[in-house]
């Protein structure tokens, strides 16, 4: 079973629609029609395929798919000519379930949370999501692997549930400096399961959270003052890898009531200044990602588009904000007939 629906991917002039635990369909970019399972023309197995490719400047694609059952981990490369010309398999002892991942210009980043997964209980018909066990004592682990030749280096952080991560870029020095969305346990996501079985009460979630990793030495892990619980972090595509400033995510009011689900604020935040630019839809919405969208392929993302439901309306709607002005709040709003599956 594939069913293709966390993210799509432009590649190539190809989209690819994706499920982490499964391969990449391709769609047809004009219609949206699906055309079939992406052929990568390769004599190795691409699969599983992450969900959050990464795509550097040059054209290239990084992967990773995680496999908790065999405790492996996959990393590919397409190259710009669409070429598979890496294909590797590590490793890992206590694979977790792996969402997202991060590159730089010289190594690939996992955060692996201390989720424990037991064979054993998915044998014995306990759902996949539901197959592993929070152990804290564990501690939280990170892996940095060289593009050039896959050795790997390992650092310790405190036990988090990771989610997405933003980007990360290193400097000359070879320091990784890293953001990425963390909870202290993962509580936050139980809540937002037993929504589908028509009940919530909030549990805090995740806060944007800064890694330091430098090329020796024990890992640095800092929380900017004053933010509150955010999700879905992006930056400027032309900034994959790259040194970035602007960090854009959805967040939740302090004072969103615990009954409601899901997020209410846009989010701007400057790693550089710490200063956030934020913009409030209110109780009514429960805000889907946003993400920065361009009119040319040289300079800053003019600007920032995604989608919300009007809980009250019944009905999604599609923003689009000025990338420069977030807290002017959106230059157009466009209802749908209908409400959108999250």
């Amino acid at each position: 079973m594939n069913v293709a629906n966390i993210s799509v991917c432009l590649h190539r002039g190809e989209l690819l629609a994706l499920w982490e635990a499964g391969s990449a369909y391709q769609l047809d970019p004009g219609d949206l029609r699906t055309i079939g399972l992406k052929d990568w023309k390769s004599s190795e197995l691409i699969r599983p395929f992450s969900a959050h490719p990464k795509i550097e400047d040059d054209g290239g694609l990084w992967n990773f798919g995680a496999d908790p059952i065999a405790s492996e981990l996959g990393i590919f490369h397409i190259n710009q000519a669409g070429d598979v010309d890496v294909c590797r398999r590590l490793k890992v002892e206590q694979l977790p379930p792996i969402h997202d991942f991060a590159v730089t210009g010289h190594h690939l980043v996992f955060i692996l949370s201390p989720l424990v997964f037991s064979v054993d209980r998915l044998r014995d018909g306990v759902p996949f999501a539901r197959s592993s066990s929070w152990e804290p004592q564990h501690g939280t682990r990170v892996l940095v692997l060289s593009k050039e030749d896959f050795t790997q280096r390992w650092n310790r952080l405190p036990p988090l549930a990771l989610f997405h991560i933003a980007n990360a870029w290193e400097d000359p020095q070879g320091t990784i400096r890293l953001d990425f969305m963390g909870a202290d346990d993962p509580r936050s996501m139980m809540s937002a399961w037993s929504v589908m079985a028509g009940q919530y009460k909030h549990a805090r979630g995740s806060v944007l959270r800064l890694l330091t990793l430098p090329p020796t030495g024990d890992a640095v892990l800092t929380m900017p003052e004053g933010l509150g619980e955010g999700e879905f972090p992006v930056v400027d595509p032309l900034s994959i890898g790259r040194r970035y400033r602007d960090v854009l995510y959805i967040g939740r009011s302090a004072n969103r009531p615990a009954n409601l689900p899901g997020w209410d604020q846009l989010v701007a935040f400057d790693v550089e200044t710490g200063r956030t630019n934020e913009y409030n839809f209110g109780d009514q919405w429960c805000i889907e990602e946003h993400v920065f969208a361009r009119t040319s392929d040289t300079g800053p993302a003019a600007w920032v588009v995604g989608t919300g439901l009007d809980m009250a309306r019944r009905q999604t709607a599609l923003f689009v904000f000025s990338a420069s002005k977030v807290s002017a709040g959106p230059v157009a709003v466009s209802y749908l007939p209908h409400a959108l599956p999250f």
